[in-house]
């Protein structure tokens, strides 16, 4: 299972991602897509970077999922969040719905093998909670994987960091939070 980064990738472009396109290229009929506008010149203050974005009903459970975990955490990680039990429930409803998913299930074979024994649904949920989700809270100076990875994490640079200013984002790496972030109250196509 050396491949196994490939091989997640690879069942999350295939059943569950979607496909980024560029700008003015013909848009897929059905699927969804993301609509990427990457030019860097001609372009004014209303430009999105994230252009549009369709969202297939078969996909929309994990991303609303997953959207409403987002208020959830402060960019400052000087800020410790502590989960309050609704909170909690959205995390664990997350978890359920994304791990018969076929990327969370090659990653469930992948840990069994390297554990040379199997592992429960239960048991690999509880993974994915200490993981994603418990790792990093309060009391801790790290964020969370999933804080890391779906929110993104504000950090000084240099030696101000009481200035906003001089801050720069970590993590970060999830495209549907971008565009959020980017669309504000204009969403298009979710």
């Amino acid at each position: 299972m050396a491949d196994i980064y490939q091989r997640i990738w690879d069942a999350e472009s295939s059943n569950n991602g979607l496909p980024a396109i560029r700008r003015g290229t013909p848009r897929p009929e059905s699927g969804g897509y993301v609509e990427v506008d990457e030019r860097s010149v001609n372009v004014s203050e209303d430009h999105r970077v994230i252009s549009a974005v369709e969202i297939p009903e078969s996909k929309k459970e994990t991303y609303d999922l997953c959207r409403r975990l987002f208020d959830n955490y402060y960019l400052d990680p000087g800020i410790r969040e502590l989960i309050t039990d609704g909170e909690g429930q959205e995390e664990s409803e997350f978890i359920e719905a994304i791990t018969p998913l076929p990327p969370l299930q090659i990653a469930k074979e992948y840990i069994a093998d390297r554990l040379n024994r199997s592992v429960s649904t239960a048991e690999f949920t509880e993974m994915i909670r200490q993981t994603w989700f418990l790792q990093g809270r309060a009391g801790s100076k790290h964020a969370s994987g999933f804080e890391h990875v779906f929110v993104g994490e504000q950090s000084p640079i240099g030696n101000r960091p009481d200035d906003a200013v001089n801050t720069h984002m970590g993590g970060y790496h999830f495209w549907y939070k971008y565009y959020l972030d980017e669309a504000g109250d204009r969403l298009v196509g979710s």
